[in-house]
């Protein structure tokens, strides 16, 4: 389903973005840096043996690439996609996307400070959770209280965002309803109120949210915070089904769902049947990464 609709799914911007952000390719081309340039000529194009212009060749005009171990250009490429990392690689791959040494931007030193902590409380497999972003926090902050500062506000983030994205994916099931109907049968799963959203901590993040959403985003995101911590799920309903509409604006689209008449819920893209999270799992409820996990997974490559 990816591979069926790359243009629309941003399958090249999986891997450009994070090359870009690394210092790997510049920006507006589809060149790779200086730096990298003189890391793939002598690692990768010197050991296809003569077999680079065929290569390109193949990929720019199309055709067939023969896998038999006495074609040339099938057992040049082999021997560069070794499954086993030389040293120049483990040193290359460690320092431009482990430890994010030439992200334009960034704290000196902080991934890498992440990343060795990951390794010392021996966190590099499994998902990311809140109990683990809490823990590293209180890690950190014994000797990086920037570090530690901004793995709190992941947890105050996703302390929103999970939530708010379980009870929007039920509102695309529950097409016809009444909005109060809907949202008693929400209070009778979660309870009272949301844990963990703190109005404080989410304030302190205002001005980034809108800086890199908007002005009207962040404001309905707050509308949402306030309402789910008081356990005014109409509200907090009403705040997702408008925080959708900006969303498919910016993105030259209809909203997802909207108010019909009657306070019923009018439903344009109906979402898969699924249960809300029962109220017992709300406090550790956790959907988003933060790329956490990848840094734990390209640690555990170069650890081979």
């Amino acid at each position: 389903m990816i591979l069926a609709d790359q243009k629309v799914y941003g399958l090249w911007g999986l891997y450009s973005v994070p090359a870009r952000t690394s210092g790997l390719l510049p920006d507006g081309t589809r060149d790779v840096t200086p730096t990298a340039r003189e890391f793939i000529e002598p690692n990768y194009i010197n050991r296809l043996n003569g077999s680079a212009v065929k290569l390109r060749e193949l990929l720019a005009r199309g055709g067939k690439l023969r896998t038999q171990e006495s074609n040339a250009v099938f057992s040049a490429l082999s021997g560069v996609l070794d499954p086993r990392f030389s040293s120049n690689e483990l040193e290359f791959y460690g320092s431009y996307l482990r430890d994010g040494k030439e992200v334009d931007g960034a704290k000196p030193g902080r991934q890498e400070r992440l990343r060795r902590l990951l390794e010392s409380e021996n966190m590099l497999n499994g998902p990311t959770g809140r109990a683990e972003i809490v823990h590293l926090s209180e890690r950190a902050g014994r000797s990086d209280p920037g570090l530690a500062h901004s793995l709190e506000r992941i947890a105050h983030l996703e302390a929103l965002l999970a939530p708010a994205a379980a009870l929007f994916q039920h509102v695309l099931t529950r097409d016809g309803q009444h909005l109060q109907d809907v949202a008693s049968e929400v209070r009778q799963v979660w309870g009272a109120r949301v844990p963990n959203l703190e109005r404080s901590a989410f304030a302190e993040m205002h001005d980034e949210i809108r800086s890199t959403s908007s002005r009207a985003v962040g404001s309905r995101m707050d509308a949402v915070h306030a309402a789910l911590r008081s356990g005014d799920y109409e509200a907090a309903i009403e705040g997702l089904l408008a925080w959708n509409e900006l969303v498919m604006q910016t993105r030259g689209g209809a909203p997802w769902a909207r108010m019909g008449e009657g306070k019923r819920l009018d439903v344009k893209y109906r979402g898969a049947e699924q249960l809300l999270p029962k109220g017992h799992e709300l406090p550790e409820l956790w959907m988003n990464s933060y790329f956490v996990d990848a840094l734990k997974s390209v640690t555990r490559q170069l650890q081979r």
